[in-house]
Parts: C-alpha cells; sequence; structure tokens
C-alpha cells in the first residue's frame, strides 16, 4: 500500500525574536503564513503583512500564492507579484519580506519512490561498468565488477614541505616606526594555550617564533590604518596640519592662499578664520588679512574710507616698509575679496 508523500518546510535564516520553529510538517492542504494569529505559521515582525502568503497541495506537489502582501514573497530569489502562485519542487527557498528564508523538501517518500531512485542509482553505476569496460586508457583495478564495488582510495595528498624553525627572523630592511617583527597587539587575544608568559611579565609571548611573527604581518597593516583614523583629528588642527592641508582647510571659510603665503600666515589665518569669515566685508577684516598675510604691526597698515584727496565710494590701503617678499598681486587678491561691491580702492606702499 502506497502512502502519501510528505512535505515539509524548514527554517533556514530569521530575523524574527523570538524566532520561528525550525520545522513544519506540511500534513494538512493548505499552510499559511503572515502576522496574524491565524495563521499556520505567526511571524511576528511589522514587515510581514496579516496574511502573507499561502502554501496549498496540488495534485503533484505544492505551490506558494502571495497574498497581496505588502513586502513581498520571493522563490529563490524572484519575487512574485500579488497573487501570483508558483509551483514548489524540493528544495525551492521561499523568503518571507526579506526576515524569514524558509525551504520546502520532502519529509517521507512513499516506498516506491525510494526503491526507484535506488533502481536507477544502481543502473547508472552499471552504466558506467560498461562504459569502462570498454575504455582501453582505465586500469583494471579501477572497474567496477558489480553493484556494491567500492571506488579506489583517491591517493593521499604530498606531505607539506619541512621548513626549519628559526630562532631570530630574517631582517629586511629597516623596520617601520611603531612596528616590530613579532606581535605586540594582537597576541593576547588568542586564546590562553597561544601564551607563554616569560620571567613573571604580564604580557604573553607566542607559544612558537612562526605564530608571532604570523600575526604581526596583520599588525603591519591594521596599526597604521589605527593611527591614521585614531590622529586624523590631527590632520585638522591648526598647528598640527600638514603644510599641504593649510590651503584646503582654509578655502572651506571661503579663504585662498596662493604659493606667497608662509606656512606660518597660513596656521594664523587658519586659526582666525572663523572670526574673519563673520567679518568679511568689513574694514576690519581687510585690515587683519593684510596684517597675517604680510606680517607687518598692525599700525603699519592704515585704510582710509573719507579725505580730501580720496574720491567717493574708494578707500585707500597705505602699507609702510612692504617686505620684500610680499607679491602686490596678492595683495590686491586680498583687497579684491574683501571690499564692498559698490566701493573701488587705491593701494599705496611706501617701497612705490
Amino acid at each position: 500500500m502506497q502512502s502519501r508523500i510528505e512535505w515539509r518546510l524548514q527554517l533556514i535564516e530569521s530575523d524574527i525574536d523570538p524566532a520561528p520553529a525550525n520545522q513544519y510538517l506540511l500534513d494538512a492542504d493548505e499552510f499559511t503564513i503572515g502576522r496574524g494569529p491565524g495563521n499556520t505559521l505567526q511571524l511576528n515582525h511589522a514587515t510581514v503583512s496579516g496574511d502573507h502568503a499561502v502554501l496549498r497541495r496540488t495534485a503533484d506537489g505544492w505551490e506558494v500564492t502571495d497574498r497581496r502582501s505588502k513586502n513581498g514573497t520571493k522563490v529563490n530569489g524572484r519575487e512574485l507579484s500579488r497573487e501570483e502562485s508558483v509551483h514548489l519542487q524540493p528544495g525551492d527557498i521561499i523568503d518571507i519580506a526579506a526576515v524569514c528564508r524558509l525551504r520546502i523538501d520532502y519529509a517521507g517518500e512513499e516506498s516506491e519512490l525510494s526503491a526507484s531512485m535506488e533502481a536507477t542509482h544502481a543502473g547508472d553505476v552499471q552504466a558506467a561498468d560498461a562504459t569502462n569496460r570498454n575504455r582501453s586508457d582505465v586500469p583494471v583495478d579501477t572497474l567496477h565488477t558489480d553493484t556494491g564495488a567500492q571506488m579506489p582510495e583517491p591517493p593521499k595528498p604530498p606531505r607539506p614541505p619541512h621548513f626549519p624553525e628559526h630562532t631570530q627572523p630574517p631582517h629586511f630592511g629597516e623596520v617601520p616606526p611603531g612596528l616590530q617583527l613579532r606581535s605586540l597587539r594582537l597576541l593576547p587575544y588568542l586564546p590562553g594555550e597561544y601564551h607563554v608568559y616569560n620571567n613573571g611579565s604580564d604580557l604573553p609571548t607566542a607559544t612558537t617564533p612562526f605564530l608571532s611573527r604570523f600575526l604581526a604581518l596583520f599588525e603591519s597593516i591594521l596599526l597604521p590604518i589605527e593611527g591614521s583614523i585614531d590622529g586624523f583629528d590631527l590632520l585638522l588642527e591648526t598647528a598640527t596640519a600638514p603644510p599641504e592641508f593649510l590651503d584646503w582647510i582654509i578655502g572651506w571659510f571661503g579663504f585662498g592662499c596662493d604659493e606667497n603665503w608662509t606656512e606660518g600666515a597660513q596656521r594664523t589665518l587658519l586659526a582666525e578664520a572663523h572670526k574673519l569669515f563673520a567679518w568679511r566685508g568689513t574694514k576690519k577684516a581687510l585690515h587683519r588679512m593684510l596684517v597675517i598675510y604680510t606680517g607687518l604691526p598692525e599700525d603699519a597698515i592704515q585704510i582710509q574710507d573719507h579725505g580730501p584727496d580720496i574720491a567717493p565710494h574708494t578707500f585707500r590701503v597705505s602699507i609702510a616698509d612692504l617686505p620684500s617678499r610680499t607679491d602686490i598681486n596678492t595683495l590686491h587678491a586680498i583687497i579684491s575679496l574683501h571690499q564692498p561691491a559698490q566701493a573701488a580702492y587705491t593701494l599705496h606702499s611706501d617701497n612705490e
């Protein structure tokens, strides 16, 4: 007498807490999945619809139907449209709203199906025997003589080469600062059986020199990266930023520094950029920018916007003892950056 083939659902992955059971026997004609309490498999998750999907027994197996769910149902990675039904094969994967993954498979097979599968396997073995006997390049001892014969054992892999353990590792050039030829940081994270404490030291050493050198390879990559991350703020600090970073950081405030700015002047400008940005377009900001660039005392630079010899809507910039390193084009660029839109200016220097 034949018994009906039984199927089951197996839980593969779940983001639901508490997780569903690992296995469900499909012993009825319908198996419902959803968040609602009336479902065969209740998945208490916000992304699962109340009535999400349903599995129904068919004449030759099972099919799954999406029940107009909000976040979808997938079979083997393909998302079903609403109310779409797909016939299922053993081993198919069903995803419910990306929070639960199930696999459908046989739970028990009828005796005739098992016998058929065994007969098919035996026939494949016999066919292989016949093929091998007709081949002249197959050694006799590898041929199957009957369905119960075993294939010869595969050859064993070759033994790994023996490398003698060095008491001192080979030295290739200078060791970068902060690094060592042996592990310092990663070794304590290994289990205790890999540790050896010498002379009452609180820091462990490796049980073998190779292990210590092997971990040092990872430290040579990891520690510089950690140092760059931990010291990232130093790249933006006024006193510690690399010289090639200064003009880039100053540009965040809308200012620019050409090659005529000294490094000291750029660092001073960066330290005061937040204030100068707030004063931008004023006499105070222009005066301070010129003082920073030239390095002159504040009273050596005068800005006048009225007087008998000053035209209307014009201001005059006077600089005493202009340093020889000062570039006149840079001075004009600084003044143009801070001059009011409706005003003109004139530049005077005692050096001219």
